[in-house]
């Protein structure tokens, strides 16, 4: 395809790029690296973290850094590393869970089909022997993830790796006037949902984060003459035009603007692109394990398992919210008092095996989800101390499996005719 021409460089905001088109921008742009993708190097395995530290030393000298994203990655490092760690830590509890759940399930089973000692292991054994074969594989690959939260506070090894590529390669601050002007620029933009940063105009935290950064991107722009590759992970639609939920490219007005400012083309590409293209563009190595596990880490697979989200709660539901979240607690630490209770009498009675099998069965699925009720209420109470008191009420960063209660609690507080949407500003539906 020929894009040297009208018809289609003044509409590239709505055609992805040809593998050619990918391949010039990745000779021949100034590339700007996004927070995420920095932060992602605590996410992946070893090898595959030495992989992409060598490409993305083979393109440092054609690198910027813009000073927001340096501020955003070092503010962030140590949670990333411990996302990782509590992934670990939570797929082998929800393993634990489900292999209670199954056999508690295949226990309900064999008791109703009057199944036999015999019929009954025929029918656990390989189920339990796959969870086990399962949890010790997630084992092994925990023991040769390198990072702790120890090491990455006194001596974090990707930090000193990225110092050495990127010294002389970050963006000067803001000035205190620079800082001022750009401040009231995003605010303005967030008003008019002028791209990019008006979808973080909700955010308890950092709102102007991503029109700072694009700020500084056109200060690069300008300085250099050259086309501007921006690699990041971030696929929110004040960035990225999407047609049918599919990323084309960057949006429209950050191509004309960019154009009008500087005088020259910008393009988005993901991580996981970036990657493959440095494969075929660069002598560095990059296994396909080293890309599955980029494209895993760019689609939230890889990372920690509950998907978080920020939204501005009214003050009238945290309560009832909170007494809710305590409820179940209570509630299950009742039932597993109550699960113990009858494990405890059932000791010493000539009870069936199945049956004593079926009441520790009881007593594992009660203490899990013991634990599980715990961990929302650890959740929520450390969310409530992070919060932050707005003038529509508290913006509260949860999982969204816990958000998802609020309409059932508004109801309860509003009545049956009030929507989710009544009480939460918009955009935070």
């Amino acid at each position: 395809m020929n894009s040297d021409n009208s018809f289609l460089t003044e509409f590239s905001s709505y055609r992805r790029l040809t593998k050619k088109e990918e391949e010039d921008a990745f000779n021949s742009s100034t590339i700007v690296l996004d927070a995420n993708v920095l932060l992602d190097l605590y996410r992946v395995t070893p090898v595959a973290r030495q992989e992409i530290l060598g490409v993305l030393a083979s393109v440092a000298e054609r690198t910027h850094i813009p000073h927001q994203v340096a501020s955003e990655f070092h503010k962030n490092r140590i949670k990333a590393a411990k996302d990782q760690i509590d992934f670990y830590e939570a797929i082998s509890k929800s393993l634990g869970t489900l292999r209670s759940q199954t056999l508690q399930k295949l226990s309900e089973f064999a008791n109703r089909c009057a199944l036999t000692d015999e019929e009954k292991e025929a029918l656990q054994l390989p189920l339990g022997k796959a969870f086990e074969s399962a949890a010790k594989e997630i084992r092994d690959f925990e023991e040769r993830f390198d990072l702790d939260l120890k090491r990455v506070l006194n001596d974090d090894p990707i930090l000193h790796h990225l110092s050495e590529i990127y010294s002389g390669r970050v963006g000067k601050p803001f000035t205190v006037e620079q800082k001022k002007t750009a401040l009231k620029e995003a605010e303005d933009r967030r008003n008019q949902k002028k791209p990019p940063g008006y979808k973080d105009g909700n955010k308890a935290t950092n709102p102007h984060g991503d029109y700072f950064v694009w700020e500084q991107i056109l200060t690069v722009a300008e300085n250099s003459k050259t086309p501007i590759l921006f690699v990041s992970n971030d696929d929110k639609e004040d960035w990225v035009t999407k047609v049918l939920d599919f990323t084309i490219g960057p949006r429209e007005e950050l191509v004309e603007e960019i154009q009008k400012r500087a005088g020259v083309a910008f393009h988005i590409m993901k991580f996981p692109t970036f990657l493959k293209t440095a494969r075929h563009r660069s002598s560095e190595s990059i296994s396909d394990q080293t890309l599955v596990q980029a494209q895993m880490v760019e689609s939230n697979v890889y990372q920690f398992p509950w998907k978080t989200a920020t939204k501005v709660i009214p003050l009238e539901i945290i309560q009832p919210f909170a007494e809710s979240i305590t409820r179940d607690l209570e509630s299950a630490k009742i039932k597993y008092q109550a699960a113990l209770a009858k494990k405890s009498e059932s000791d010493g009675t000539d009870l069936a095996p199945w049956d004593l099998d079926l009441i520790d069965q009881e007593v594992e699925f009660a203490e899990t989800m013991l634990e599980s009720k715990q961990e929302d209420y650890d959740l929520f109470e450390r969310a409530i101390s992070s919060a932050e008191e707005t003038d529509d009420g508290i913006s509260i960063t949860l999982p969204e499996y816990l958000h998802k209660r609020f309409p059932f609690i508004m109801k309860n507080v509003y009545g049956s005719r009030v929507t989710r949407t009544d009480h939460i500003p918009p955009g935070n539906e």
